[in-house]
């Protein structure tokens, strides 16, 4: 009888020791990975009995494969807290599949609008004609109606030929700044010298047009 009552116990034992070592790990995968499997497998866990567990499990690592969550954590915390929203059925209710899946998902379509507003972006200043290019008649529209002159000076200071040549003119006319012959003697002297063919041309006419050879 002692006998027998030890052969059942090692039998229990094993037995138990074998359905303890068939549980397959996950502790090595991301949490979120871990917490998406344990969903799934919780009504086995818990109504089904460990047999079922297991086989839940084995199941949910074999279509895991080798397949990574995808890392969201260098996204804005409002972005990672939407796309986790997005995912959270996935997650608890799909298996880590659907959840890598979805969140592959939500990237994809957030990288596409971040090109879309990149290339939107480019295209504008594109479309945006340079300050440099601008028409001696459009700026001084611009400055009569109320733009400041600054832009000007910067780009003038920069060795602009064109905008010399506006902000000389500005000092003759006092449009924007102080009236200056002094000033306007300088910077359309500039252009005359350092200038394009078209600009110097046009500053040429200025020089001469408002005699500021005396200014200098």
């Amino acid at each position: 009888m002692r006998k027998l009552f030890l052969s059942l116990l090692l039998s229990i034992f094993f037995a138990s020791t074998t359905i303890a070592a068939s549980i397959p790990s996950i502790s090595h995968l991301d949490r979120d990975i871990q917490s998406s499997i344990n969903s799934m497998c919780s009504y086995a866990k818990l109504m089904e009995g460990p047999v079922k567990h297991i086989a839940c499990l084995n199941k949910q690592l074999s279509q895991l494969g080798n397949q990574k969550l995808p890392s969201i954590s260098h996204l804005d915390r409002d972005i990672q807290s939407s796309i986790n929203s997005m995912c959270s059925y996935a997650k608890l209710m799909e298996g880590p599949v659907k959840y890598i899946a979805c969140l592959n998902k939500q990237l994809i379509e957030l990288n596409l609008i971040t090109e879309n507003y990149q290339k939107a972006e480019v295209t504008i200043q594109l479309k945006q004609p340079s300050n440099k290019d601008t028409k001696l008649s459009d700026a001084i529209k611009a400055i009569e109606n109320g733009e400041s002159y600054k832009i000007w000076l910067s780009l003038a200071s920069e060795g602009v030929d064109n905008a010399q040549l506006i902000l000389g003119v500005l000092y003759v006319k006092g449009l924007g700044v102080s009236k200056s012959m002094k000033d306007a003697a300088n910077w359309i002297g500039l252009a005359r010298q350092n200038g394009s063919m078209e600009v110097s041309e046009k500053a040429e006419e200025v020089w001469n047009e408002y005699e500021l050879w005396k200014y200098e």
